[in-house]
């Protein structure tokens, strides 16, 4: 398989997560430590990684998204700004105040 078919194949896996987020959101870390591979993807991958870090965020946000806000990279900033949507303003600020 070519690398653009590989590039689709990592954004339906990362999509079907937020399936099992929602059915089984209480252990969250298993789907963190996929997400942490997948956070240096192009956009195409980085809008399924968003979506489901507004997934995960409704259970378990701060500790990855702090892990990664300090990176200096416009695709993961990006992922970040998708993946704190769901969480309180207030959390929303603490952790944009980190860039």
């Amino acid at each position: 398989m070519d690398k653009i078919g590989e590039k689709w194949i990592r954004r339906l896996a990362v999509a079907a997560l937020t399936a099992y987020i929602r059915k089984r959101g209480i252990d969250s870390r298993i789907c963190l430590q996929l997400l942490d591979e997948v956070m240096k993807e192009d956009k195409d991958v980085k809008k399924a990684v968003g979506w489901a870090l507004r997934e995960i965020t409704k259970k378990d946000p701060e500790r990855f998204l702090q892990g990664w806000v300090k990176v200096k990279d416009k695709n993961i900033r990006s992922i970040i700004r998708d993946g704190v949507g769901k969480l309180q303003k207030e959390k929303q600020e603490e952790i944009k105040s980190l860039w």
